[in-house]
């Protein structure tokens, strides 16, 4: 290093024993947290994605493929679609609260 300007004080700093300094899987980028000014295992939450935002995003999918596969040739929509695709829009609208996960998909 040619400057410590940005090296924090040694009294904010945690001693990192030979044992763990030698450990390659140790100093990867992810694993390791600081609790309690110990290091810890550490293992980051899934970030969590809503029924509702998950929904959107699927209903936007579910009508392309609809349309792409039957509105494109003319052909109605089969009823098992229109109300899966309804049951979707629910949800992403907000209408359905109730739900606790998305509809199945029909079979193509």
């Amino acid at each position: 290093m040619s400057s410590v300007s940005n090296v924090p004080n040694a009294s904010d700093m945690i001693v990192v024993g030979e044992t763990d300094w030698n450990n390659q899987d140790f100093r990867l980028p992810i694993g390791e947290g600081v609790k309690d000014g110990k290091i810890i295992d550490y293992t980051a939450p899934s970030p969590s994605v809503s029924l509702q935002d998950q929904a959107v995003s699927l209903l936007k999918t579910q009508q392309v493929y609809v349309m792409q596969n039957y509105t494109v040739y003319g052909e109605d929509t089969p009823s098992n679609w229109l109300t899966y695709l309804k049951s979707l829009r629910d949800i992403a609208t907000g209408i359905d609260t109730t739900s606790t996960e998305l509809p199945t998909a029909p079979e193509a």
